[in-house]
């Protein structure tokens, strides 16, 4: 699969290699072996911790980059993955609001 162009701010190749030891070409050879496509984002991130020593955060910077390039990553499909409960799709303002007449308690705004 060809890379994808991104929309963030990358890490660069000396930062990521001085942080976790390899190069992003040599982490992507590896989770390509992983097959995140089929086995997921929580198995590839937990095997660069188990196997590979990254921590939390690196094994999740590493495994998010390479989805992104390799378009297993959109924002879209982040948001679908989000649980849907109501809560997340109200605004807090609205819940105010919303309470309030349903309660009949009105605001003496003078």
């Amino acid at each position: 699969m060809p890379a994808k162009k991104t929309v963030f701010v990358k890490i660069s190749d000396n930062a990521v290699k001085a942080k976790t030891g390899k190069t992003w070409a040599q982490w992507f050879t590896i989770l390509d072996r992983l097959d995140v496509k089929t086995n997921g984002h929580r198995h590839a991130a937990m095997s660069l911790y188990d196997t590979y020593k990254l921590n939390p955060w690196w094994s999740q910077a590493v495994t998010i980059r390479y989805e992104w390039e390799r378009g297993l990553r959109t924002v879209k499909n982040q948001r679908e993955k989000m649980p849907q409960h109501s809560l997340f799709k109200t605004p807090a303002k609205k819940i105010k609001t919303t309470a309030s007449k349903k309660s009949g308690l009105q605001r003496n705004n003078k």
